[in-house]
């Protein structure tokens, strides 16, 4: 059986590829592929950074209302 080896990506790795980081996607598209086409990687990260993300995602979608 093989031997996998995991690949942490914190939050701010997929924002960068939500915001569409000019500087960022070349090297976040090139992983990703390079993780698809193996057999043992993995990308993992922590339900913190799902949260993370996903109220990011949500912030683009419908903004947070000033408290001010």
């Amino acid at each position: 059986m093989p031997e996998f080896q995991y690949v942490y990506w914190d939050a701010n790795v997929f924002i960068s590829y939500l915001n569409n980081d000019k500087d960022r996607i070349p090297v976040l598209e090139a992983n990703i592929e390079a993780v698809e086409s193996s057999k043992t990687d993995r990308i993992v990260n922590s339900v913190i950074s799902k949260v993370e993300v996903a109220w990011v995602a949500q912030e683009k979608i419908k903004p947070y209302p000033d408290c001010g």
